[in-house]
């Protein structure tokens, strides 16, 4: 039984604190395993990651570590491959908008309420998901990893601070993910733009205080 689907979370209920621990864990632990691997490896490299991951899923089929592999793989070469082309900061703040719209309308009225009621196998190769008991969960959807990866390498084009480049989209994806957890289900990509957006306004109204303060 999937019980989570995609990046959207169930209300957790008495008896499921676990679920909110290593949901927020294995959260944390992907995107900056994406972080990470963005920053430090060649989009070949990546490349050859995403065929060994296959491969390892078409082998063992029913390995859940394996498909997580698969997912993360995916989104980290997508991610890779969107964000090189963001380059300014116009274009990345048109970019988290697009996305954070995209997310919204497919959640209340696209592929994403049709995904719900589809099958299990089919969702386990669209998220990140864990076993808890004798259920699995799909803690965050691909969508949402590869957005983070692309933003991650964006807000690094658009010369922001290393540490921005980190902390946005994480703080995007668990904001959506801790809320979700306690309201229900929460579309994630409009907490990134969010973070994203808030970050580039703040970043714009502090730098003529620099320059004076320079003066």
């Amino acid at each position: 039984m999937l019980d989570i689907l995609l990046s959207y979370v169930e209300p957790v209920v008495d008896g499921k604190p676990m679920l909110t621990v290593l949901s927020v864990a294995l959260t944390g632990f992907v995107c900056v395993a994406l972080y990470s691997a963005a920053r430090k490896l060649t989009a070949a490299l990546a490349l050859i990651l995403l065929v060994v991951t296959g491969a390892a899923t078409l082998l063992i089929r029913d390995s859940l570590l394996a498909t997580d592999l698969l997912v993360g793989s995916l989104a980290l070469c997508l991610g890779m491959l969107v964000g090189q082309w963001i380059r300014s900061r116009t274009a990345l703040a048109i970019f988290v908008v697009t996305a954070a719209v995209g997310d919204l309308t497919s959640f209340f009225a696209g592929p994403t309420r049709s995904l719900i009621g589809g099958s299990a196998r089919a969702l386990r190769y669209l998220a990140i998901c864990m076993t808890l008991g004798n259920h699995v969960y799909a803690v965050v959807g691909i969508g949402d990893l590869v957005l983070l990866t692309a933003c991650s390498i964006a807000i690094r084009n658009c010369r922001y601070p290393e540490w921005a480049a980190f902390a946005l989209p994480l703080s995007g994806i668990l904001g959506a993910l801790l809320l979700a957890l306690s309201v229900g289900p929460l579309p994630a990509l409009p907490f990134l733009a969010a973070a994203v957006l808030g970050y580039q306004y703040l970043a714009k109204e502090d730098a003529p205080r620099r320059a004076s303060t320079i003066g």
